[in-house]
């Protein structure tokens, strides 16, 4: 009899991320046993319980992985209100799969899509420092006096957003093309919505493109814009064995 917390057992089950299952259980959505759960933290045993969400008993699927290219315009969802193609819709399985993550509309590249709920929760979460390495074209803001090489500075300093301080944890130039614009590469292991371009506008400057090219070992490497492969077992077991800090 193993006993875990009922948030890992639901993103194992593939019921969502680790994430969303804590809100499917705060929401009340959650029964183990015939009993509401409603708070967080209860153990329970995957094969002995009787887990259900909404009524509908959970059951383990076969967990499926896939590296995606996000092309620009397509939204990182499982759904969208308004018609727009999903990150989740250029994947052709019948696995009920969600993003890891996002990328705002804008923004481009790598993806990684499962429904491995666990999984998902050690990649987005920045307590397991999976560094994401983004190609950022940067444009110097109208009337700004900053630098290309102040930018770096303080993007390595760290500039103050609403969520606290954002920090990259790598800046270099990739390529200058004049003293307003330029290409970096910028790996950070935080996760806060429009990071990047938000500290890049904080500091002067704008981001006219960017691209995710790596997220842990994953790199994009030549996969087209709008495809997906299956993750192979080499970069799975690398992303699941990354250890949180004790």
């Amino acid at each position: 009899m193993t006993q875990e917390r009922l948030q890992k057992i639901l993103a194992h089950a593939g019921v969502a991320s680790r994430r969303n299952a804590e809100e499917l259980i705060t929401a009340g959505a959650v029964t183990v046993n015939g009993a509401l759960v409603t708070t967080l933290g209860l153990k329970a045993d995957r094969e002995c319980d009787d887990i259900r969400v909404n009524g509908k008993k959970i059951t383990e699927e076969q967990c499926e992985y896939y590296i995606v290219n996000k092309p620009k315009g397509v939204v990182s969802t499982v759904v969208d209100t308004h018609g727009r193609t999903t990150v989740v819709s250029l994947v052709k399985t019948k696995a009920r799969l969600y993003p890891v993550g996002r990328l705002d509309t804008d923004s481009r590249g790598l993806m990684i899509v499962t429904n491995d709920g666990e999984l998902a929760y050690r990649i987005s979460h920045p307590k397991f420092k999976h560094e994401k390495e983004y190609r950022v074209r940067v444009h110097q803001h109208k009337g700004s006096r900053v630098s290309l090489d102040e930018l770096i500075r303080r993007l390595k300093k760290g500039v103050r957003l609403e969520e606290g301080v954002a920090r990259a944890d790598r800046v270099e130039t990739e390529k200058q093309n004049s003293p307003i614009s330029a290409t970096l590469v910028i790996v950070l292991h935080q996760g806060w919505k429009r990071q990047v371009r938000r500290m890049v506008d904080v500091c002067g400057w704008y981001v006219g493109d960017l691209q995710r090219i790596r997220i842990g070992s994953v790199v994009l490497g030549d996969l087209a814009e709008g495809a997906s492969k299956q993750m192979t077992q080499e970069e799975i077991e690398l992303l699941s064995i990354t250890k949180a800090p004790v």
